[in-house]
């Protein structure tokens, strides 16, 4: 009895903070529920306009109703062209405009604080203040992310797969 004391292996609580799906990695889960193509790592831009328009290229293959003008009427913007222009680099965006543009895109609390950095980041104007911004993008990066091998994603992806590995 004492040994089969030994032998038993502790229960393991993992938390992440975010898992993200690897590239390429789409289909079902064991629920049957359809989970979409790859997931845009937010994590991996420091330029907000580059990581707009990949915002809108992903919505855009899932919905091909998404457009200029719906970004347009949920952000308030006055015009459609709006967007075209900040994707261009034509104009600046103040940090209001990028809270309405993380609302559109659903983006999560730490994305959308790190979308905040990003865009005062981009539009730093001296080399003490894009440092600055760029320490703490890092350290985001850094605290907030851990990207998964295609492998380890289907292992966290279902609770009870841990569970019957930590049986075994």
């Amino acid at each position: 009895c004492q040994e089969t004391a030994k032998m038993k292996k502790p229960l393991v609580f993992i938390h992440f903070t975010h898992i993200l799906r690897p590239q390429g990695v789409s289909g079902q889960n064991a629920s049957g529920n359809t989970y979409g193509p790859v997931m845009i790592d937010i994590y991996s831009y420091f330029d907000y306009r580059k990581l707009l328009k990949d915002l809108y290229d992903d919505r855009k293959k899932k919905n091909p109703n998404f457009s200029y003008r719906f970004i347009t009427r949920r952000a308030g913007f006055s015009s459609a062209g709006f967007i075209t222009k900040i994707l261009q680099g034509k104009s600046n965006i103040s940090l209001k405009t990028a809270l309405n543009l993380c609302a559109v895109f659903k983006l999560k609390k730490y994305e959308t604080e790190f979308f905040e950095l990003l865009v005062q980041f981009n539009q730093a104007r001296t080399q003490a203040e894009k440092k600055h911004y760029f320490e703490k993008l890092l350290s985001i990066r850094k605290s907030k992310v851990k990207t998964l091998e295609e492998s380890q994603y289907k292992l966290f992806s279902q609770w009870y797969y841990l569970a019957i590995r930590e049986i075994l």
